[in-house]
């Protein structure tokens, strides 16, 4: 009989994603309900994508989360050693103007992630209703010009 304490995380998505266990089995191991594929929430974000989650992890789109089990297994093979969730970047500090107060500008990728030679790159998946979208396109300017030596990759 496995032992499937044994297992950490990211085994466990491993072998969910490949079928080998099925969504109840991984909610009796682990003791919370975790789904072993990424499972629509019924509810869509600002660009119509359906909201997914996928192993207590929510993300604004399937892609998304489709693109996180490609990762998770690219760091169970060595590929990469480090997988970092929404990293921010601040594009422009927060400010006082004539006695207004303006939030900081950020930017939020889905991923950081850190190969086996420590290089580090971002990756945003986007759809294409949102790389049409007029704000996103200016912030990507934004951070592309503040962030000059950046490794930013766009999944359409």
């Amino acid at each position: 009989m496995t032992r499937w304490a044994e297992y950490d995380d990211a085994d466990l998505i491993r072998l969910a994603a490949k079928g080998c266990l099925k969504s109840k089995d991984l909610s009796r191991l682990t003791g919370e309900n975790i789904p072993p594929k990424t499972v629509s929430l019924g509810t869509k974000n600002k660009y119509g994508a359906e909201v997914s989650m996928l192993c207590r992890h929510k993300f604004d789109s399937k892609r998304e989360g489709q693109e996180y089990l490609r990762l998770i297994s690219m760091q169970q093979s060595g590929d990469i050693k480090a997988i970092e969730l929404q990293p921010k970047f601040v594009l422009q500090e927060s400010f006082e103007h004539a006695g207004i107060k303006y939030k900081e500008i950020c930017y939020i990728a889905d991923f950081k992630v850190t190969d086996k030679n420590n290089h580090i790159y971002y990756i945003d998946v986007k759809s294409e209703a949102t790389e049409k979208n007029a704000v996103y396109r200016i912030k990507r300017k934004l951070l592309l010009n503040k962030f000059q030596n950046i490794d930013f990759r766009e999944i359409l």
